[in-house]
């Protein structure tokens, strides 16, 4: 409800490269306030495929909260 609340789990070295067609999967926390102004926590995996240099397709996408 309150997306400028959101602060994002920091992955230190978190870099994805590779050749077009690779798939990469990455888990990653979101904690962010909801309605009544209490931290709620996501946690989410996705799973990206490298389509070209610097062009990436989201093919998965799931978070489920704490």
């Amino acid at each position: 409800k309150a997306p400028a609340s959101a602060k994002f789990e920091e992955k230190q070295g978190l870099a994805a490269k590779g050749d077009p067609g690779q798939l990469y999967s990455f888990s990653y926390s979101v904690d962010a306030e909801n309605s009544f102004g209490a931290i709620m926590r996501m946690d989410c995996t996705a799973t990206v495929q490298n389509v070209g240099e610097h062009h990436w397709y989201i093919g998965n996408l799931n978070c489920t909260q704490r």
